[in-house]
């Protein structure tokens, strides 16, 4: 079945929900601390659903081999990133994987995979631009994990809350208060952005060494990464011919420059390819 695709000048769904997401969770440090230490309560916030191997009232909502196949999935990659907690796994209606939790959190760390990749499984017939091979979902899932293997989110979450602790109090800051709240979001807005990125490499290396562990074959990790960060620049391409408004933020090479909490695709790219030969 083929479909026709309108132009249109409306902000991409995808765009615009990752633009929201990093807004809310630059200026709401609180609340990610909140998700930090209880994460299924950032699940539940989130309407995600969680994904069980023994309900059957959700096999008419996920066929039961893509809720087990996406369970053991996790299981392998958090035994293969020497993750000591244990994961739970939740489905969202987002178009990004996330997570909430890590090391010190009082229930288990969760992640979140987006609905269409357990509704409809990749298959060799379905090889588009718009849907992800699995072992392209698997990266995507051992980011999720190098994120909460790692303590430096509740770092950063640490120094934003530091900050606005610091931009309330301190008699410097004291300004009217449209001035004060307008200062208070930039510099958190500033402050997540630094940081964010920073976690993001991280995690593109953490997932290639991951997933290196699971298949055994460190070439093959890396292959998966790029051609995972290549095909976001390849949708973003397309999005170009039939958006009009994503001429305005999407380069001529794919990035999105709203995209402040990632580097551009085309330098992770160059950078997971440079990390590759300095590896061999």
């Amino acid at each position: 079945m083929q479909y026709t695709i309108s132009k249109t000048r409306q902000v991409d769904l995808s765009h615009s929900e990752q633009l929201t997401t990093s807004f809310f969770e630059a200026v709401m440090p609180m609340k990610q601390l909140a998700f930090y230490f209880f994460p299924s309560l950032g699940d539940l916030y989130s309407y995600h659903m969680e994904i069980r191997n023994n309900d059957p009232s959700q096999q008419s909502m996920i066929p039961y081999s893509s809720a087990i196949a996406a369970i053991q999935d996790v299981k392998k990659l958090a035994k293969a990133a020497n993750l000591s907690r244990e994961v739970t796994l939740y489905a969202s209606l987002s178009h990004y994987f996330s997570s909430f939790g890590g090391p010190l959190s009082f229930t288990h760390p969760t992640i979140s995979i987006p609905y269409s990749e357990l509704i409809s499984p990749w298959t060799e017939e379905s090889n588009t631009l718009w849907k992800r091979s699995e072992p392209e979902v698997r990266f995507l899932i051992a980011r999720e994990l190098a994120r909460i293997k790692t303590p430096t989110f509740l770092i950063h979450s640490a120094i934003k809350v530091s900050l606005l602790a610091l931009l309330y109090f301190h008699p410097i800051f004291q300004l009217s208060y449209f001035a004060r709240n307008a200062l208070h979001m930039t510099t958190l807005i500033v402050a997540h952005c630094f940081l964010e990125r920073r976690l993001q490499r991280q995690m593109d290396i953490q997932a290639i060494e991951i997933l290196s562990q699971d298949l055994k074959d460190a070439q093959l990790a890396t292959k998966t990464a790029i051609t995972a960060l290549n095909r976001m620049k390849e949708q973003n391409l397309c999005r170009l011919k039939f958006n009009k408004l994503c001429h305005l933020y999407i380069t001529e090479k794919g990035d999105n420059i709203l995209d402040l909490t990632h580097d551009p695709l085309s330098q992770r790219i160059i950078k997971i390819a440079s990390h590759k030969l300095l590896q061999s």
